[in-house]
């Protein structure tokens, strides 16, 4: 399907994008984290689990308990916060071109995530290496509570 739009309605568009405040998760959504420790588990540990085995993050600590380890719970924690993790993790199918194309409109969106503060290094990295024109400012991570970061973005 092709859908055309007239230079008003994209002028009109981004307009509109100047002044909505739009947010993204950053795992799942604008980096394959997911996939990316998935992998890493796998070559780790010689296994061959596929991503969709496990509906979230923490669900490695399953894999870990098939590994016979004492606690799988710290284990699965540890791996999960790694920093190569949040570095190496490439963007999700789409995502780039999806927000490239919001940048482009005018828009500045946020990216939110609850990626402990300290991997705040590490995730501007990978920001810095995929989507340079993004501010630091807009990168929100878990440095405070969620009622912070409503304030900040001026939303309920």
């Amino acid at each position: 399907m092709f859908l055309y739009m007239s230079a008003e309605n994209i002028l009109r568009l981004t307009e509109i994008l100047a002044d909505v405040r739009v947010s993204f998760d950053i795992d799942g959504v604008v980096f394959n984290t997911p996939q990316r420790i998935t992998d890493m588990f796998n070559q780790t540990f010689g296994t061959n689990y596929k991503f969709g085995e496990t509906k979230v993050y923490y669900g490695i600590v399953d894999w870990f308990k098939k590994l016979g380890v004492t606690d799988p719970i710290k284990e699965g924690a540890d791996f999960f916060n790694r920093a190569e993790v949040f570095e190496s993790a490439d963007p999700i199918k789409g995502a780039l071109l999806v927000l490239n194309h919001i940048h482009r409109m005018g828009g500045n969106p946020f990216f939110i995530s609850s990626r402990p503060g300290y991997f705040y290094d590490s995730t501007l990295k990978s920001f810095n290496r995929w989507l340079p024109w993004v501010d630091p400012d807009q990168i929100i991570m878990s440095k405070g509570t969620s009622k912070k970061i409503n304030e900040r973005l001026k939303v309920d």
